[in-house]
């Protein structure tokens, strides 16, 4: 019996190292594809969130009428971990019609294609940190507070997984559910306390 025991121990841990690398490759080889797209690199990533973040503070905080010093570091930290999550929810719902080249080659859990998706996001938003201090150093902000946000984005990633895997089963299945994943992700960025706080409700 512990023979037995021991055997299927290793293989698990075999299957589970070969799942690991496969899915920590593919994230690289993600990123590098992204990056090779842009002559920036990684800066174009931060830049490009800082402008959007700009461009909606000035708009949102006339519209709101928000007299608050701390609203534009609200809404830096919201809408950087916001696009995160999106980002991870619908490239997760398109993952296996990304990857079907690999799906078709390949002997490996279809599980693996939207973690994937979702580390590769999780390491994205890692590059976006060095913006996150400068924006806690303009507001006069202790540094050591971006630990605590690092470890709730990483909280946050593993959260998804379960919500990414079934949106990847459920839109290879239905191709019209990515579209509506999209328009219900959109809709949720007005009605979610991301550029408004949630006190101007009451």
């Amino acid at each position: 019996v512990f023979v037995m025991y021991n055997k299927i121990h290793d293989n698990a841990l075999k299957k589970t190292r070969k799942y690991l690398s496969f899915i920590r490759v593919l994230t690289t080889s993600e990123i590098l594809r992204k990056y090779r797209e842009s002559p920036l690199g990684p800066f174009w990533v931060v830049a490009a969130n800082a402008l959007i973040i700009l461009g909606l503070y000035v708009v949102y905080s006339r519209i709101l009428k928000s007299t608050s010093d701390g609203y534009f570091l609200y809404l830096s930290f919201g809408l950087v971990g916001w696009y995160s999550i999106v980002n991870s929810i619908n490239g997760s719902a398109n993952s296996l019609q990304q990857y079907q080249h690999l799906i078709l080659n390949f002997k490996i859990p279809l599980w693996t294609y939207p973690i994937t998706v979702v580390s590769t996001n999780f390491l994205l938003w890692l590059h976006n940190v060095p913006f996150l201090l400068l924006i806690l150093i303009f507001n006069s902000k202790n540094l050591f507070l971006i630990l605590p946000t690092i470890l709730g984005a990483l909280t946050g990633s593993i959260i998804l997984l379960p919500f990414c895997i079934f949106f990847a089963a459920w839109c290879a299945k239905y191709k019209d559910l990515k579209q509506a994943i999209i328009v219900i992700m959109n809709g949720l960025f007005f009605v979610t306390p991301i550029v408004w706080y949630p006190s101007e409700l009451t």
